[in-house]
């Protein structure tokens, strides 16, 4: 049975059937022990699928902003920091998908952030501007106040 998850999961992760109603997480939880569900994890995150997983992540679509929530606990170390930074990258296209991930195995520090390490002035201020546009045009009551702080943290970035 476990050989069969094998074969689809990566299968359903890539091409983003994690459905907005849950099912495939549903499926995922109670055929699979939580000793089998870390190995299943494992194998995807250190497999050849990961880095199109994270630039899947990276696009702000709700269905793998999704798999970003579901994967979160299964990963540690570097593997956590990439996830993390495909969901901030995430931000200048979803800003209202990225922040309901807050409190859900993401903090706001970890979301609010300038993915691009090692790159130049200018390629950051292009991400910080089209992040903080986004960030002004919530009007959900929900994440107004998560959009604001995540603002004024971004903003310090432009003062660096």
């Amino acid at each position: 049975m476990l050989k069969a998850y094998l074969k689809w999961l990566p299968v359903a992760l890539i091409l983003g059937y994690n459905a907005a109603d849950g099912s495939c997480s549903k499926i995922f939880s109670t055929k699979i022990g939580e000793s089998n569900k870390q190995k299943i994890m494992n194998k995807i995150i250190f497999s050849k699928h990961w880095n199109k997983i994270l630039n899947q992540v990276a696009t702000g679509d709700k269905k793998w902003l999704s798999v970003a929530q579901n994967i979160k606990v299964y990963t540690n170390g570097s593997k956590a920091n990439e996830l993390n930074l495909a969901v901030a990258k995430a931000m200048s296209k979803n800003s209202q998908g990225v922040l309901k991930l807050v409190g859900h195995h993401y903090t706001l520090q970890e979301v609010c952030t300038v993915p691009y390490p090692k790159t130049d002035q200018t390629s950051v201020n292009q991400f910080l501007k089209a992040t903080l546009d986004n960030l002004s045009t919530q009007s959900d009551p929900k994440i107004t106040a998560l959009a604001t702080e995540c603002s004024n943290i971004l903003k310090n970035y432009k003062t660096r």
